[in-house]
């Protein structure tokens, strides 16, 4: 008897190797899954959220038809220099300003150029004016143009050319 409780001893210690060996083989497959996906949960909470503030347009800052009003166009047509004003501001440096470009060097030159010659022209309205819709009109567009040389973008001396533009038409 001594013999088959010696061979069955050893026979169960093998088995019980075995099946602690196929366990450790699970338990390292599973381990692999789960690091696996413990390294997709990190990587997609590794992402940061990314806001593009976008400013919202007043109704002062949007250039149309229905801010440039009667009176506005009559005090403007009155004195001689305004109209001579406001007809500088509204032309661009381009006779198409969704053509207008600061790509180069020499391009961008040409707008700070002219863009140092608007907030001239610009502080010379405010100083002629007494209607609060040209000032702020013309306020507007000195910050546009401030911003325009900061941001290096065009978009900004675009807004602030268009709103007079839009005068320098209706006078027309």
């Amino acid at each position: 008897m001594s013999r088959f409780v010696k061979g069955t001893s050893i026979l169960g210690i093998a088995l019980l190797g075995f099946g602690v060996w196929q366990l450790t083989e699970m338990d390292r497959e599973n381990h692999g899954e789960t690091e696996s996906a413990q390294t997709i949960i990190q990587q997609d909470q590794s992402y940061e959220k990314v806001f593009i503030e976008q400013e919202e347009e007043t109704e002062e800052d949007r250039p149309d038809h229905t801010r440039v009003d009667n009176q506005m166009l009559e005090t403007i047509e009155a004195n001689d220099e305004m109209k001579e004003l406001v007809s500088g501001l509204g032309q661009g440096v381009t006779e198409d300003l969704n053509d207008l470009e600061a790509e180069t060097d020499e391009q961008w030159k040409t707008i700070e150029k002219d863009t140092k010659q608007k907030r001239e022209m610009l502080k010379r309205l405010i100083e002629l004016t007494d209607d609060k819709k040209i000032e702020q009109m013309a306020s507007s567009a000195e910050a546009k143009l401030d911003r325009m040389m900061e941001d290096k973008r065009i978009d900004f001396y675009k807004e602030a050319v268009i709103s007079f533009r839009l005068i320098s038409e209706r006078l027309s």
